[in-house]
């Protein structure tokens, strides 16, 4: 069994929803960016990850956006995630605009917007294996 004091050394660990194609991309895009250096490890939120239970949240509190769970054992979610995500890999800079004060508070309500309607706007994951999960409420 994993614990907390196992991963005070370890990367930034990003939650993010498998059957969100928009999620599976941004976690292609951090994994790009971290260009194998695992500074940031991607996460699906829906799998059956030990690293999950770290959070001490739900997989329904996680798939309400994007989350990250920093070395220190912080847990961060929306804009503060991904900017904690970029921040981790050297690319913090260029999302600092996001947290000026007039800025932050538009930023902020655009992503719960996105966050909230992302597997109505936007295809869900279809599953190239039998492995990963499918939501249930959709048969």
């Amino acid at each position: 069994m994993i614990t907390d004091s196992d991963h005070l050394c370890d990367p930034t660990i990003v939650y993010f929803d498998g059957w969100c194609t928009v999620c599976i991309r941004s976690a292609e895009y951090f994994r790009k960016i971290d260009n194998n250096r695992n500074l940031v490890v991607c996460v699906d939120l829906r799998s059956d990850d030990e690293r999950i239970q770290l959070t001490g949240m739900s997989v329904e509190q996680l798939a309400t956006s994007l989350h990250t769970r920093t070395p220190d054992g912080n847990i961060y979610s929306g804009p503060d995630a991904i900017r904690h995500a970029m921040s981790a890999m050297g690319k913090g800079r260029q999302f600092a605009w996001t947290k000026w004060m007039i800025i932050k508070p538009i930023v902020d309500s655009l992503y719960l917007l996105f966050a909230r309607n992302r597997l109505r706007w936007f295809k869900k994951n279809t599953c190239e294996s039998d492995a990963c999960s499918i939501d249930p409420s959709k048969k």
